[in-house]
């Protein structure tokens, strides 16, 4: 597998964020929760994310990992990881 940088996958996780809240001028940043009212809504919404991102990126995290990500920093350091150990 082509070796995948952190900017990209920032972008990914930035891009979904904004498909899945059709909110395609929405400003992300890492420090961000991950789920709240304005960016992905509740925990149905972030099992949907969690199908996306990992689709997009062609990696699988294991679920318990996902309950200690809160920012989208968060999220975009366990994807690097999950990515790196692929």
């Amino acid at each position: 597998m082509a070796v995948v940088t952190r900017e990209f996958v920032r972008q990914t996780v930035f891009d979904e964020i904004r498909s899945l809240t059709r909110k395609k001028d929405l400003v992300v940043s890492e420090s961000d929760p991950l789920i709240v009212e304005t960016l992905l809504y509740g925990d149905d919404f972030g099992d949907i994310f969690i199908l996306e991102i990992e689709g997009r990126l062609r990696t699988r995290t294991p679920t318990r990992e996902w309950s200690q990500v809160f920012t989208v920093g968060d999220a975009i350091d366990l994807l690097m990881k999950s990515l790196q150990a692929d």
